[in-house]
């Protein structure tokens, strides 16, 4: 027999999985395979698991007073880390801004199918154009980040191939919620209405009031591939 819980991503995401309850109290749904000979379960063993090895596993891994100097002081920097990032999110619409990236920022992934970041000593870490870098205070933490400010309206985000043009806008994307310690795009926020919207080979004439007055609208087209919007849209548009 097993016992099993729901591994979580790289976002800091309500789940149903583990809940807090208004007076502190935590669930946790998991599954337990019930260990068996054939089609009989071996009921002492399965007494064990149910009687001996949860508690166990409840009183070290959910009370707080179980932890060890060095998990309390993970789990308060995870905290903080959570609460910067939504502080620094809420201040972007004042701000004129619709998405920010902290220098430093790791924003390859291990794969395409593996969200956790790359690792390795050919990593390159982002760092900000000097002319839209901008700095946010992190009260939790007690640090001042910079980094690359995304204005309101449309950004253009050119290069050559391989350069991270893709990788920066899948950062992007998922600017809208929080990530673990650890993830490379902590500090990679976005407005909360961010939406993506992914197009090949469309004309622009339906996006004409964001094109410069007097031209055609129909002499282009585009490869949309993401657009940021608070009552603003901002992509990668090509002639």
């Amino acid at each position: 027999g097993d016992l099993g819980v729901v591994c979580p991503g790289q976002c800091a995401l309500e789940q149903s999985f583990v809940t807090v309850g208004e007076e502190g109290e935590v669930v946790v749904q998991c599954t337990v395979n019930l260990p068996a000979k054939g089609r009989t379960v071996l009921g002492r063993a399965a007494a064990d698991i149910l009687g001996r090895t949860l508690p166990d596993l409840v009183r070290s891994a959910l009370l707080y007073g179980s932890l060890d100097a060095a998990a309390r002081t993970a789990l308060r920097y995870h905290v903080c880390c959570v609460q910067d990032q939504a502080i620094v999110r809420s201040q972007l619409d004042n701000r004129g801004l619709v998405a920010f990236v902290a220098n430093g920022s790791v924003l390859p992934r291990a794969s395409g199918d593996d969200d956790r970041p790359l690792e390795g000593e050919k990593v390159v870490k982002f760092q900000s154009p000097q002319a839209m870098e901008v700095e946010f205070h992190l009260p939790n933490l007690g640090q001042t980040i910079r980094g690359m400010g995304i204005e309101k309206g449309i950004t253009l985000i050119v290069g050559g191939g391989f350069h991270g043009k893709s990788t920066l806008l899948e950062a992007l994307q998922v600017g809208p919620y929080n990530k673990i310690p650890g993830d490379g795009r902590e500090f990679v926020v976005s407005v909360e209405t961010s939406v993506k919207i992914r197009a090949e080979g469309m004309f622009v004439h339906l996006f004409r009031r964001l094109i410069v007055v007097g031209a055609r609208s129909h002499n282009f087209q585009c490869l949309l591939s993401v657009a940021l919007w608070k009552s603003q849209m901002a992509g990668a548009c090509h002639r």
